[in-house]
């Protein structure tokens, strides 16, 4: 302030301030040339491109797992994504372009999807449900069958048992299967079914408001106490007087109050009859649930890229994005990198 010289005077740190920033990424192009020779004897010898290179011009990996998960993980729709990379890349791709590497993506994808699969077949617990989907303009169906740290998804045109039968022709014989109500879940060979309590929950309720049915009533609070008891369960042992309580009181209400009952709750009433062993599995076994949550949101995913993106195609590009949010959620679930395991995959042979 006095204008004196400062040189000599030592310095005393008052406090640090930092700017992050992303750079301006550039496109590499790395090119690769073939050499021939020719020998005296008049062969020809000519120098081999690396694995993986195979066409005058391409996109490497690292485009085409940024392709996968821009339309899978964050449901950009092909537009947007063209006009990301032209944005903030400079680099101008095409739809079809875009197609072409999440196609190849998922082809690559495959062993990892596999690999799901027979963790599922595996498994002593899953969960497993369906959602509708526009592909083509026509109606399709996604299904998922998940546990803890898999989960694994396919596309098919059809609703029916059929879809189970051609993933699973062997069934799910080590798994205690978690669905809702469907006949086709029912019918898959299982150890065993959990019927998902929160579905029947919501049917009970409607039940109540529409008859002020007491039956509903009672079998509401039952389902209540027993999810409340399966919270407190230290130890699963063969017999618990509490649990028997429970069971008993089941017996009872299924076997009561039927002639009575309006046709909706007599419906009701005789599923649940028909699927008695399926109601109380989660009582019984550490890891199994009483609702069907996870596969619930498993499939969510599915709505909601149909939300912001739009319909599928067609079937191919449906079990494309099918290949892919296999290994995208199965990555989250063992809490790995997704656009990582995306990036390694890319890597494999083509």
């Amino acid at each position: 302030k006095c204008g004196d010289d400062l040189s000599t005077i030592s310095e005393k740190f008052q406090q640090r301030r930092q700017v992050i920033d992303i750079p301006v990424t550039p496109i590499v192009t790395t090119e690769h040339r073939s050499f021939s020779k020719t020998c005296t004897c008049g062969h020809e010898n000519i120098g081999h491109f690396p694995t993986n290179v195979n066409g005058n011009v391409q996109y490497g990996q690292r485009i085409e797992s940024m392709a996968a998960y821009f339309s899978v993980r964050q449901f950009m729709p092909f537009q947007r994504m063209k006009e990301c990379f032209n944005d903030l890349f400079n680099l101008p791709l095409s739809t079809g372009t875009l197609v072409n590497l999440i196609g190849r993506m998922a082809s690559k994808a495959i062993p990892a999807y596999n690999q799901i699969k027979e963790n599922i077949l595996a498994s002593s617990v899953l969960g497993s449900d369906e959602t509708g989907a526009k592909i083509g303009g026509k109606k399709g169906w996604f299904w998922v069958w998940q546990n803890r740290l898999n989960t694994f998804i396919v596309s098919d045109e059809s609703r029916g048992y059929q879809v189970i039968s051609k993933n699973f022709p062997n069934g799910l014989k080590n798994a205690i299967l978690e669905t809702d109500c469907l006949a086709a879940q029912l019918k898959t060979q299982a150890k065993g079914h959990q019927l998902c309590l929160a579905h029947l929950l919501r049917e009970i309720n409607y039940f109540i408001d529409c008859y002020h049915d007491d039956w509903s009533k009672k079998l509401k609070q039952l389902f209540i106490e027993a999810i409340s008891f399966k919270k407190q369960i230290e130890e699963y042992t063969t017999h618990n007087p509490i649990r028997d309580k429970l069971q008993n009181r089941l017996d009872q209400l299924l076997t009561s109050g039927f002639d009575q009952q309006p046709q909706p709750i007599k419906a009701f009433h005789k599923r649940l009859i028909k699927h008695k062993e399926s109601i109380f599995p989660f009582l019984y076994h550490t890891k199994v649930h009483f609702d069907n949550n996870a596969s619930e949101r498993a499939i969510r995913n599915i709505k909601v890229k149909q939300k912001v993106s739009g319909q599928f195609d067609n079937q191919v590009t449906a079990t494309h994005f099918a290949v892919i949010r296999s290994i995208i959620d199965t990555s989250i679930k063992n809490k790995t990198n997704p656009f990582n395991n995306l990036n390694l995959t890319a890597r494999l042979p083509y």
